[in-house]
């Protein structure tokens, strides 16, 4: 058995793979279609030279990890999202083949390993607290938001991270190594700013706890951030470093800042700025003169007056929802 095959839907199938498909099927009391791509909006098997490479068997009502998938030798891509499984299958971590991995919206409470070629892996919705890989993988995208984690032990470096929505104190997690975009708004930020490896290139800390004023020298050594959101925090003041940022997006929306500091002008490549639902009453009344700057965004202040500085600028300004004089 392996080398015949089997016709469904006019499509050939290998043996072996086509009895796995069977298997679940009669397991679960569904018919299995073949379709052309999986993900979290399909539902079937994917086929490539015959052999199955993906699968989606999302919302079918599974209470365990199916184990037959794991003698599917030419898996890549397998989509399990909002079912009950609690634990996944030791061999799970064997299992050489799979590069995408989404367990979205399972009850599952521990991950402490992958598989070794995983690249993509989403088990956010989980009720996961801890987590703890300890060997090094080829995993590159980390997805772990709303759910339940305290603890965060990754040995393995990451590009993307996204633990957005958890319940972590964020100046005790040990960031991986190699970071390039991390999301882990609506955690606590904790007694001082987290300690991200320089790699970085986005970050977003929405509604994590800061408050007061905001010097941005702590982030300095972050010499790669590109995009930064510290929208929806209590933020009241901000404080630019000399130089040392190379910020192209700064979002400081939904914040309590009254004042913008001339020092903003030290953000040479600043392209898009977002001050919008803050206290801010008046502008500075020299020029904003960033150069690349693109678009202002200060929607939902408190302004009246307008310098006059403000008519000759080479960028969008947004100021609806102010009551402004002109």
């Amino acid at each position: 058995m392996g080398d015949l095959e089997i016709k469904k839907e006019g499509f050939r199938i290998k043996e072996k793979d086509f009895r796995v498909l069977e298997k679940l099927q009669e397991l679960f009391q569904i018919d299995i279609p073949i379709i052309s791509e999986v993900g979290s909006d399909q539902f079937g098997a994917v086929l490539w030279f015959k052999r199955i490479i993906g699968l989606s068997l999302n919302k079918i009502g599974a209470s365990e990890f199916p184990i037959e998938i794991l003698d599917l030798e030419k898996l890549r891509f397998l989509y399990v999202e909002f079912n009950e499984i609690q634990e996944l299958p030791p061999a799970l971590e064997n299992f050489e083949s799979l590069e995408v991995l989404s367990l979205r919206g399972n009850p599952l409470i521990e991950l402490n390993s992958v598989p070794p070629n995983l690249v993509k892996l989403d088990a956010g919705q989980t009720k996961i607290a801890e987590i703890s890989i300890e060997r090094k993988t080829k995993l590159k995208e980390l997805k772990l938001y709303k759910s339940q984690l305290t603890t965060l032990d990754l040995k393995t470096s990451l590009e993307t991270l996204d633990i957005s929505k958890n319940r972590l104190v964020l100046d005790q997690v040990q960031y991986p190594e190699g970071l390039k975009h991390v999301n882990a708004s609506f955690n606590r930020i904790g007694d001082r700013f987290p300690s991200f490896p320089n790699t970085i290139e986005r970050l977003e800390l929405v509604h994590v706890g800061f408050e007061g004023t905001f010097d941005f020298s702590a982030i300095s050594s972050l010499a790669n951030l590109k995009k930064l959101s510290l929208a929806s925090n209590h933020i009241e003041d901000i404080i630019f470093p000399v130089s040392g940022l190379n910020l192209v997006e700064l979002d400081l929306s939904n914040n309590r800042i009254s004042n913008i500091p001339e020092s903003l002008n030290t953000l040479l490549n600043l392209e898009e700025l977002y001050l919008g639902g803050n206290r801010i009453v008046s502008l500075p009344h020299e020029p904003i003169t960033i150069p690349n700057l693109r678009r202002l965004s200060l929607e939902k202040n408190q302004i009246q007056n307008l310098p006059s500085w403000m008519f000759g600028v080479h960028y969008e300004i947004d100021l609806r929802k102010n009551p402004v004089v002109l």
